[in-house]
């Protein structure tokens, strides 16, 4: 438990930006394991806890999914290379062989013309409109619109500059800065909270305490209906996607799109090709034609062990084959 609480304080909260999941997280270790040494732990009761944790219920109904089930996993086994590393543990990682659980978090839903009307009726409060609208019209991710702040906005050149600082530690998820452009949406949207803040010291532009309506915009706009598998739920993070995917199927290039989002070219061709108009349909067609002419050079070509030098006539050619 001691260990555990300086494993957050000197080494996740300095080198971890997501450090407070760990803070979160590190409390239902110090319940499994807080009374037993490092060196009593082994593989058998982590295979143990992370039965538990697959069992656990997060909500009535709803068990812990595995990519949560994965992150308690990797938190622990950085508990004991850190022990190792300075010196407190001197034996074997029991988590070094620790199979992690497949995963499938990933969520390809996007809202629609129609979908979008829907919920942006039901952000009843204007603040709560604005950091929808907001969302929709950048591609910010949720931390990155909490820590924007004034200073970040430059409305002369009609950028957003989305830099690695922010409230409660929130940044570009890949650690790097990048400037994204205004359009009418999120221009009218800021232009309004600079009029509501005049005069106010606040340096961020939004104020947090409005995040809690969109679940409720969510439902009464009828997004998630009744068994809908969770992977297809509309959350707030889908609001990012729908931003990449109106793009994408507009013809932007995919390349843009990642340097819009803050991610490799890779996660967004992996997530986003197949919503290009026409995709791949010009690559596949290049092929066209090319052995549909009227004769076949097969100059060079063994066929039945007869060199060919000459063009051949494609019916010839197909019943000298058969």
């Amino acid at each position: 438990s001691e260990f555990a609480d300086r494993y957050i304080t000197e080494y996740s909260k300095i080198e971890n930006k997501s450090w407070y999941k760990d803070e979160e997280r590190i409390k239902l270790l110090k319940e499994e394991f807080g009374t037993m040494p490092l060196s009593n732990i082994e593989m058998k009761d982590i295979i143990q806890f992370k039965a538990k944790l697959l069992n656990r219920e997060k909500a009535p109904g709803k068990k812990i999914r595995p990519a949560t089930v994965n992150r308690y996993l990797m938190l622990l086994k950085g508990v004991f290379s850190r022990a190792i590393d300075w010196g407190i543990f001197h034996g074997v990682n029991p988590c070094r062989n620790m199979k992690a659980l497949n995963e499938n978090n990933k969520k390809d839903r996007f809202l629609n013309a129609e979908e979008i009307k829907r919920l942006l009726g039901q952000c009843k409060k204007k603040e709560l409109f604005d950091i929808v609208e907001f969302a929709l019209s950048t591609g910010l991710r949720a931390g990155e619109i909490v820590g924007l702040k004034w200073s970040d906005i430059d409305f002369n050149v009609g950028l957003i500059y989305v830099r690695r600082s922010g409230r409660l530690s929130y940044s570009p998820k890949s650690g790097k800065n990048r400037v994204v452009p205004m359009n009418n949406y999120s221009q009218n949207v800021l232009m309004r909270q600079a009029e509501l803040k005049i005069g106010d010291a606040d340096e961020y532009v939004f104020e947090s305490r409005y995040w809690g309506g969109y679940k409720t915009a969510v439902d009464r706009a009828k997004l998630n209906p009744v068994g809908i598998p969770d992977n297809d739920k509309v959350v707030f993070h889908t609001l990012r996607h729908t931003f990449a995917s109106h793009l994408v199927r507009r013809g932007v290039d995919l390349y843009r799109v990642a340097k819009l989002l803050g991610n490799t070219f890779q996660v967004v061709e992996d997530r986003y090709a197949h919503l290009q108009p026409k995709h791949l349909q010009t690559e596949v067609r290049m092929m066209d034609n090319i052995w549909t002419s009227s004769t076949i050079d097969i100059s060079g070509k063994v066929c039945d062990g007869h060199l060919m030098d000459t063009k051949w006539d494609t019916k010839k050619l197909l019943n000298y084959a058969s």
